[in-house]
């Protein structure tokens, strides 16, 4: 997932769906889905998240929902400056057909434009978000 350009919200929540679902598949193939006692549920549940590579992929992503809030989607960060120029010509602020003698310096645009955002490190990546 976090290995394209951009991340939708909705990307992340269905695959947390999907995770969800792998979780409660191995609760109930365990037997653990049986715990009647909400501490022992909970402490169960917490040791899948910790142990299981689908738990610790769960966590994370919701670790990373929560803390982006409304924000629809995630930008890498080695793709901001290709994203700011495509929003920026898309929302008509640059010409598209600049000529060629028109140099924009697209780094220090990229820059101005972060202050607007958020960011959030991801496996060893900075992703931009906003809300």
């Amino acid at each position: 997932m976090f290995n394209q350009d951009t991340v939708t919200k909705d990307e992340i929540n269905a695959r947390i769906d999907e995770l969800a679902d792998e979780r409660d598949s191995f609760m109930a193939e365990t037997g653990l889905d049986e715990i009647e006692d909400s501490d022992a549920w909970e402490e169960a549940i917490e040791v899948w998240e910790k142990n299981q590579p689908e738990g610790i992929e769960l966590r994370m992503l919701l670790d990373i929902v929560e803390e982006i809030g409304d924000a629809d989607y995630l930008v890498a960060g080695g793709h901001w400056e290709d994203y700011v120029q495509q929003m920026l010509e898309d929302c008509g602020d640059i010409p598209s057909n600049l000529p060629w003698y028109v140099v924009v310096d697209w780094e220090q645009t990229a820059k101005n434009v972060a202050s607007d955002y958020s960011i959030i490190e991801i496996a060893g990546e900075d992703w931009y978000y906003r809300f």
